[in-house]
């Protein structure tokens, strides 16, 4: 390994990724790849979990607000941080970056 790859492993140590997505097949390789790299990685299998993760608040669905292209009504998920919230969850992510090891983390064996 050359001096630079091993400056860049040494870096990927000390990043967490919150990686995002619903097929299970790719979530695992891409988490397995950047394992390999060096990263501690963290799942969500859909953006609303990610959200939650990192400390949005859930405010509600707008129901068929747009229409798609296909002229079908289509609802929206919303979450947010408003101002007031974001010292706690700057600190919550601060520690969550920290940590060695997710709190949550758990290897999903449903093969």
């Amino acid at each position: 390994m050359n001096e630079s790859a091993a400056a860049q492993t040494r870096l990927a140590t000390r990043h967490r990724i919150l990686l995002v997505e619903d097929e299970r097949d790719i979530r695992e390789l891409v988490r397995y790849s950047l394992e390999q790299e060096g990263f501690i990685v963290d799942e969500a299998a859909d953006a609303d979990t990610a959200l939650e993760r990192i400390g949005g608040k859930f405010d509600g669905i707008l129901r068929a607000h747009r229409m798609a292209a296909d002229y079908i009504a289509r609802d929206s998920v919303r979450y947010s941080i408003v101002a007031a919230e974001w010292p706690a969850v700057k600190q919550q992510l601060s520690q969550f970056l920290s940590q060695a090891q997710p709190p949550f983390a758990a290897k999903h064996e449903d093969r």
